[in-house]
């Protein structure tokens, strides 16, 4: 079981990475250019299963927008 302290640090890390999540939005919204670095970059640092496992969900939407 976790401490107060551990909870309250989760906590607060869940809020700063959220924030980083609405700053990176507003920033990909003003500038395309860092949407495709952001993707390029997360889909580099992906595990072999996490990256088939996003190449089978965008063949799916895409299909589905055919």
């Amino acid at each position: 079981m976790k401490t107060p302290a551990e909870v309250a640090q989760a906590v607060h890390d869940l809020y700063v990475r959220r924030e980083l999540c609405q700053d990176l939005e507003y920033l990909v919204r003003e500038d395309s250019s860092i949407r495709e670095e952001i993707i390029d970059e997360y889909v580099y640092m992906l595990d072999d299963k996490r990256f088939e496992e996003l190449q089978e969900y965008a063949r799916k939407e895409l299909k589905g927008d055919l």
